[in-house]
């Protein structure tokens, strides 16, 4: 940043005028540190505020000089050296040749030349608090970088997890060896897909890196709302078997169609599904549902786990917060689940709700608005591709 950005002092007087002048203005306009003092319209010297206060003080000095013009106060007491700087000095630079001036120059205003000739005053208390609200700023982009460097680990170990914890589940049923042809080649395809889109996070993660952003960027198509409830929901079946959990899904809309970037919306899916198990004890059963209503497609997510507090409802959909509930089975938690289904249920223009009771389980919706005319699967959408179902 250069001089030319700080605001600066431009009040003028010509040596013709009277000293009661320089008075008045420094009575009308106590912030000034200076005046500029003209002669024949070019600019001659400064009169600077402490300077002239302490030598009007001295005896004798206002029946010298009250009587008399500028220019002779400025004859016998010329300012002697002045800090001159180009309006396109840097703020840094400008700072560091001021404060290494005599200590009696040192708070001594900046005169500052401008390329058309302009010349303005600069307070030097003026130009270090700028200076220092520069190093401010600098600490407060570094912290942000830290905290957005954070950030995108938070988000890609988070992002990660559930498709990580799908394969390597699977992976153990299959190394069992109780699963017939059929089951193995479904166990395959779930693996297969989730590995998938553990490459398509990461791929986003980078991105986001090199962007400088956490915003997301959907790229939405149509696809059947059932289905894609289905998909994820089956993913999370060996979790739940796990725990003796029964796994419920429940899909009234198998050919509703809705328009969402799937990979983003599987994911706020299983976040939603994902607690609903981690939360749960084992014996319970967890509903997921889809039906359409008349306001737009419902996703329904119940449990009968430990409920939300009041307090926790405050802060349940901010980043990082972790709540009162614990999870059931020793499985981790990081507080960013339920602050990026938010997110991707807001960008996709829909509403998530919490219904929850203390010791009864809770109960989220997210509603998507209904596509017109959305009953029946076109030919042109192809799920397969997005390596889902």
């Amino acid at each position: 940043m250069r001089l030319e950005k700080i605001r600066t002092d431009v009040t003028v007087l010509d040596t013709g005028e009277s000293i009661a002048r320089v008075f008045d203005c420094f009575k009308e306009k106590p912030h000034l540190c200076g005046l500029l003092i003209y002669h024949e319209g070019r600019f001659l010297t400064c009169i600077f505020r402490r300077e002239f206060h302490e030598i009007m003080s001295r005896p004798f000095s206002l029946e010298i000089f009250m009587k008399r013009t500028i220019g002779y106060f400025v004859n016998a007491y010329p300012m002697g050296d002045m800090l001159e700087l180009s309006s396109d000095t840097n703020i840094a630079l400008a700072a560091e040749r001021a404060i290494k001036r005599s200590p009696d120059k040192r708070d001594d205003p900046i005169v500052v030349r401008y390329p058309d000739g302009e010349v303005r005053l600069l307070d030097v208390h003026q130009l270090l608090l700028q200076q220092i609200q520069l190093h401010l700023d600098a600490i407060a982009a570094l912290k942000e970088a830290n905290e957005f460097r954070s950030d995108i680990v938070s988000i890609a170990s988070h992002d990660i997890k559930n498709p990580l914890f799908t394969i390597l589940g699977l992976s153990q049923m299959l190394g069992a060896g109780d699963s017939g042809p059929d089951s193995i080649v479904s166990l395959s395809r779930i693996i297969n897909n989730s590995a998938q889109r553990i490459q398509e996070l990461l791929n986003e993660v980078l991105g986001l890196a090199t962007s400088g952003t956490i915003e997301m960027q959907l790229k939405k198509e149509l696809y059947p709302a059932g289905r894609i409830l289905e998909e994820v929901a089956k993913r999370f079946i060996h979790l739940a078997e796990r725990k003796q959990q029964n796994l419920v899904i429940e899909v009234d809309s198998d050919n509703t169609l809705i328009n969402v970037d799937i990979i983003h919306f599987q994911e706020a899916l299983e976040n939603l599904i994902s607690n609903a198990i981690k939360y749960s004890d084992k014996g319970s059963e967890i509903i997921c549902r889809v039906y359409a209503g008349q306001e737009g497609v419902v996703f329904e997510i119940i449990d009968h786990g430990p409920g939300f507090s009041e307090e926790d409802r405050k802060y349940i959909f901010q980043k990082f917060k972790k709540l009162s509930a614990k999870p059931t089975g020793g499985e981790s938690s990081t507080g960013l689940g339920l602050f990026i289904t938010r997110k991707i249920v807001d960008l996709h223009g829909g509403a998530i709700v919490l219904e929850s009771e203390i010791g009864k389980g809770s109960k989220f919706t997210v509603r998507l608005p209904l596509m017109p005319h959305s009953m029946g699967l076109p030919e042109v959408v192809k799920l397969e591709k997005a390596g889902t179902l």
